[in-house]
């Protein structure tokens, strides 16, 4: 009956640090647990750092995510994850990978008391959201962003993101803080996952198959 730390995860990316310390982090797509970051240094001693839903504010209020974390991809400094009902978010790795302070669970990072008030709450922000229900002539889409490549074009960093029935959206996603869309092709059935290569996207549509693109 208890919560397993991880949910379901889905999604996983692996980074190590670039310098002299050398520590590697795994950033999982937790399912309804969110976002989850792993010291995976020692293989046979992983160590959790956080994990922890998106923060969603409602009203003026802090609530629980209701949606899933389904796919993740480390670009640059940065961790992109698609989010299901949130859409894709970007996190900074140097967030992701400071630990919470010291005494509390690294699987339960915030908290409200009994009255509502916020106890604490240790969970980094976004540095960057793209949500294609809020963009422009497609206010009435209720698509969840589901699995993600991406690939670099003339130094642009592109996400294709697989947008369930609302088809497979084409993002810049050079600045993470400024995600935009650049195309959203609609396929027949609903786009799961995809995959890039030479120059095509091949998308897993359930009902539709596969549909293809350049």
């Amino acid at each position: 009956q208890q919560k397993p730390p991880l949910g379901r995860a889905t999604g996983i990316d692996v980074w190590t640090e670039p310098n002299g310390a050398m520590r590697t982090f795994a950033f999982i797509a937790a399912g309804q647990r969110g976002v989850a970051v792993v010291n995976v240094t020692d293989v046979t001693d992983p160590q959790f750092v956080k994990v922890f839903e998106p923060i969603k504010i409602e009203d003026d209020n802090v609530i629980h995510a209701d949606s899933r974390a389904v796919d993740v991809h480390v670009i640059g400094d940065h961790v992109v994850y698609a989010y299901s009902g949130f859409g894709v978010i970007a996190h900074t790795i140097a967030d992701l990978i400071e630990p919470p302070p010291p005494g509390i669970d690294p699987t339960e990072i915030w908290s409200k008391g009994n009255t509502g008030e916020i106890e604490f709450d240790y969970r980094p922000e976004t540095v960057g959201e793209f949500r294609l229900h809020q963009q422009e002539g497609y206010e009435g889409i209720d698509a969840e962003a589901l699995y993600m490549e991406h690939t670099d074009i003339g130094g642009r960093v592109v996400f294709y993101v697989a947008y369930g029935h609302g088809g497979v959206a084409r993002l810049d996603f050079t600045d993470p803080s400024d995600p935009t869309l650049l195309e959203l092709a609609d396929t027949v059935g609903e786009a799961t996952s995809l995959a890039l290569s030479n120059g095509r996207i091949y998308v897993a549509d359930q009902s539709g198959g596969i549909a293809l693109f350049k």
